[in-house]
């Protein structure tokens, strides 16, 4: 078998249209969210940039950097960030959310249900290229998680949501 068909970095790196879900009702929100996988170029030089700071930290100190739950949940929204290519219908405190680094990491800093629901979406590599299927535009969607359950798949949670203050859309 030729391996290098099995190359999905091109595909990650084009993104795929994620459709979020309500994280109470489980019904499809009017909003479209374009993310890169995590085989995609973003994602591997957010990646690289979080390891050579801690390198740097390293050198200086001589010894591994303690990280705290804080710093984890910070890198994680900046990964989600960094993959997140564009959107459609998003809104901010009523406003219109243009779609850009510092307004994602807003986004996904206050709702930890969205968070949940790309990460999982990102993380599931049939969600792009020629894998991609209309039933895994969501992968809350009630029919996806019922066609993942009978192919034996179980789909990811959602969760709560939270408001830091001080947090804008810019």
């Amino acid at each position: 078998m030729d391996l290098a068909t099995l190359n999905i970095t091109s595909a990650a790196d084009q993104g795929a249209w994620f459709t979020p879900v309500h994280p109470v009702t489980g019904d499809e929100l009017p909003i479209k969210i374009k993310l890169a996988g995590t085989d995609s170029a973003r994602w591997i030089e957010e990646e690289q940039r979080f390891a050579d700071k801690r390198f740097k930290e390293i050198n200086k100190r001589g010894k591994l950097p303690e990280f705290t739950s804080a710093e984890i949940e910070e890198r994680g929204i900046a990964m989600l960030a960094a993959v997140t290519l564009e959107w459609q219908n998003v809104e901010w405190d009523g406003k219109p959310a243009p779609c850009n680094e510092q307004n994602a990491r807003v986004i996904y800093r206050n709702l930890k249900w969205l968070r949940e629901q790309v990460d999982a979406f990102i993380s599931d590599r049939s969600n792009f290229g020629d894998f991609q299927s209309e039933k895994k535009a969501s992968v809350f969607n009630g029919e996806a998680i019922i066609a993942e359950a009978e192919a034996g798949f179980t789909s990811g949670r959602s969760g709560d949501t939270a408001t830091a203050p001080g947090n804008g859309i810019q």
